[in-house]
């Protein structure tokens, strides 16, 4: 089961003692300035928790070797931004293995 903005933010809400609306604008702030800070190239760091590292990948050309040549044309591959994670070690402790 997946946690929810919702339920972080009920999470903040039965934690601190703060209205909903002000949770959710906190955690909304949060993950906007998580966003922008990927968008424009730069790391995200939250320690005990993980890493987030931007990464271009370069175009290139399915040919031949990649590829069915009687049944499928040559193609390229345009250029991308993934993102790159990294989970903290104490995280990782804490977590259960599937």
């Amino acid at each position: 089961m997946a946690v929810t903005k919702t339920e972080i933010a009920q999470a903040l809400v039965d934690k601190i003692g703060i209205s909903k609306t002000q949770a959710t604008e906190i955690l909304d702030l949060v993950l906007e300035t998580i966003k922008q800070t990927l968008e424009k190239g730069e790391m995200v760091k939250i320690s005990g928790f993980g890493n987030w590292t931007p990464r271009d990948t370069s175009m290139f050309w399915v040919g031949p070797g990649n590829r069915a040549p009687a049944t499928s044309p040559e193609y390229s591959v345009r250029s991308t931004r993934k993102k790159s994670e990294l989970t903290s070690p104490s995280l990782c402790v804490s977590l259960p293995n599937p």
